[in-house]
């Protein structure tokens, strides 16, 4: 008898939801998955929720802790998940997915320990009721659509460095000495490398409220550039700057110094200290 109560009051909490435009917040039964991956033509792919609704990351919140709450969370109401169930996901959700106990008891989950949310709308943007709506993208610079390759950056530091790679010269590395790449079909300050790119491609980033620095030899003025998942990766004189994680015909860079990724496709290159592509030499495809 407890048990049935228990499931009409969760059939009652989700129907009035659905009625009042607001999405089901509570991830109740094992069963499907609980975060899908879906294709926005504007964003690329990224992680959904209940009714196929975005799902956001908040910039302010620390490694599966949500600093959203009261106020806050009833404009972004927190994914939740019900005792015992375990948080899953659909085809393409590489992250790991978890569960954090809130400020009010309730389970959140996560996806590489950032909390996940809805957006139930405010006094400047209607909130998100159908799939594929991002009307919370950017909101205040803090909220931002959460994608496959997303993860949490903290504060953490970078420092750019300068190295000798031999007949490649004097490069662009990060401070642990690994090669740092540009893609040419970026633009000034802006990147065009997500989802699969993405994966071959990682982005440098920098850590929340931190200026990346640069080490002797390095001349070219360090910058950062926001990304579609709030991420802040790295310039150097405007070129948004990238590792090589290896592709099918490629192996990644596996020790400082590597060059693997230089030249493939035609348009990824390493970058010299002083601001310069080096030739093209490899012709092996993205």
């Amino acid at each position: 008898m407890v048990v049935q109560r228990r499931w009409l009051l969760v059939v009652v909490l989700v129907a009035s939801a659905l009625l009042s435009g607001v999405p089901p917040l509570l991830v109740q039964a094992q069963g499907a998955p609980t975060v899908v991956l879906a294709a926005n033509p504007t964003l690329g792919a990224i992680l959904t929720g209940n009714g196929g609704l975005t799902l956001y990351r908040f910039l302010n919140d620390e490694e599966n802790t949500s600093n959203c709450n009261g106020g806050c969370a009833t404009v972004w109401p927190p994914l939740l998940i019900g005792d015992g169930i375990v948080p899953s996901g659909g085809a393409g959700v590489s992250g790991a997915l978890g569960a954090i106990v809130r400020q009010d008891g309730r389970r959140q989950v996560t996806y590489n320990g950032l909390p996940l949310y809805f957006f139930a709308g405010n006094a400047a943007a209607a909130a998100d009721t159908q799939p594929g709506s991002t009307n919370g993208q950017g909101i205040g610079q803090v909220w931002f659509v959460v994608k496959a390759e997303t993860g949490f950056v903290g504060r953490a530091g970078v420092t750019v460095a300068a190295r000798n790679a031999g007949a490649a010269g004097v490069i662009l590395t990060a401070s642990d000495g690994f090669t740092l790449y540009q893609f040419r079909n970026d633009t000034v300050g802006q990147s065009v490398c997500y989802d699969g790119c993405a994966r071959v491609w990682p982005p440098l980033l920098v850590g929340k409220d931190v200026l990346p620095a640069a080490s002797a030899g390095v001349r070219g003025p360090l910058g950062i550039t926001i990304r579609r998942d709030g991420s802040r990766q790295v310039t150097y004189n405007g070129a948004p700057l990238y590792f090589f994680a290896g592709n099918a015909t490629v192996a990644r860079d596996m020790a400082p110094g590597d060059t693997n990724g230089q030249g493939i496709g035609g348009v990824w290159f390493v970058y010299t200290a002083n601001g310069v592509f080096l030739p093209f030499v490899q012709s092996a495809a993205q």
